[in-house]
């Protein structure tokens, strides 16, 4: 069987792991990045977070690294929790060490291709994977290949507009889906709520701890208020998906991240407010489900776009 490795880069940690075609993590390390340092402490720690999992059998290198990404060219840019990498080949951090193909694309369109590849997308043809976390990301498969658009740009579902005119978004525009779908979303939103003496749960905890991972377990266990945020976050996704699948006619749609661990008090609404507005012909053939890779998605996406290749 096929093996290849993983490197997902993130802003404290880069997480590296050997993986096999069928979607197994053989074996997993982890690397500090030391995000704020030079191109050569990072480009050195990669190299050590590839050397930590390295076998011969490997037949390739899959790296997902966040800004905007080139697969072309390899070039990384706007990385603003890692300055070092803006303007950086990150398929040539290899270059005179080993000689071993290296892929790489953006985080969240790894997310959607490891979906595709090992969780519910598997056999479908037209799918959207998405993650919902810090910000909205997304990634497409249209008649069975990768859609990357005219630039790279597409699957950027978090800045569809869900507002006109509505809240300012970290893009600088205003109304997107990102700036009341994403985790900050919903801390703003609660700790706006706690100042209007709302009898919550959240009110225990102190403001810098509100998290939207509390968020969801509080609204899990019956809190009114954190209940309230999920379902304005289910309220806006249901609708800007429903627009997508009347556009693209999605068979599958996978939602990850950490908010899609709310599970039904996520789900159930969401799954009310796509279908009002989803054309019914359109919505029948279309399922809209949690991730099924989790919390490996970042390291199955990176082994998927290795073996996408």
């Amino acid at each position: 069987m096929k093996t290849v490795i993983a490197i997902d880069i993130g802003g404290t940690l880069i997480k590296s792991a050997l993986v096999s075609s069928d979607g197994k993590i053989l074996k997993s390390k982890k690397t500090p990045t030391q995000a704020s340092e030079s191109r050569d402490i990072i480009t050195s720690n990669l190299r050590e977070a590839f050397d930590k999992v390295y076998e011969s059998s490997a037949i390739a290198v899959g790296i997902g690294s966040p800004g905007c990404v080139d697969p072309k060219t390899g070039i990384v840019d706007a990385v603003d929790n890692i300055p070092a990498l803006s303007g950086l080949c990150l398929t040539d951090f290899l270059k005179g060490h080993k000689e071993i193909p290296v892929m790489i694309d953006n985080d969240a369109n790894n997310a959607a291709k490891g979906e595709y590849l090992f969780g519910i997308g598997k056999g479908t043809k037209n799918f959207m994977g998405i993650t919902l976390g810090t910000g909205v990301g997304g990634g497409l498969f249209l008649d069975g290949r990768f859609y990357r658009g005219t630039n790279n740009y597409s699957g950027e579902i978090g800045h569809m507009t869900y507002i006109p005119d509505g809240l300012s978004c970290a893009c600088g525009k205003n109304g997107c889906l990102e700036a009341y779908a994403s985790g900050p979303a919903m801390v703003r939103s609660a700790k706006s709520m706690l100042k209007r003496n709302f009898n919550t749960k959240l009110s225990k905890h102190k403001v810098d701890a509100i998290t939207p991972e509390l968020i969801c377990k509080l609204a899990d266990q019956g809190d009114r208020l954190s209940m309230s945020i999920v379902h304005d976050v289910a309220r806006a996704l249901g609708i800007v998906l429903g627009t997508a699948t009347n556009l693209m006619n999605l068979e599958c749609i996978a939602v990850g991240g950490g908010i899609s661990l709310a599970g039904d008090v996520l789900f159930q609404p969401l799954g009310i407010y796509a279908a009002r507005h989803t054309l019914p012909r359109a919505y029948e053939c279309c399922i809209i489900k949690p991730s099924e890779i989790g919390n490996d998605a970042g390291l199955l996406g990176c082994a998927a776009t290795a073996l996408m290749k």
